[in-house]
């Protein structure tokens, strides 16, 4: 499984933590995005991939992106 930083709404320790405990239920779903993560993780930009929520810190344009290839927009 690749690595990615995970976390729900809100940036509280235990909002991550209970979504990075989630990871490994969602491995394919990972897998799946290998390409894109690596190459927003290659930007310097904060990934977040959580069950169905999808956003990214750092800019909307990249988690309108992402988000739409989850089909979550």
């Amino acid at each position: 499984m690749i690595s990615v930083v995970t976390f729900e709404h809100g940036s509280t320790a235990a909002s991550r933590q209970a979504c990075i405990r989630k990871d490994s239920r969602y491995e394919n779903m990972f897998r799946s995005y290998e390409r894109t993560i690596l190459l927003l993780i290659r930007s310097h930009v904060s990934v977040i991939l959580c069950a169905n929520v999808c956003i990214i810190s750092q800019s909307e344009l990249l988690k309108k992106e992402v988000c739409s290839i989850k089909g979550e927009f």
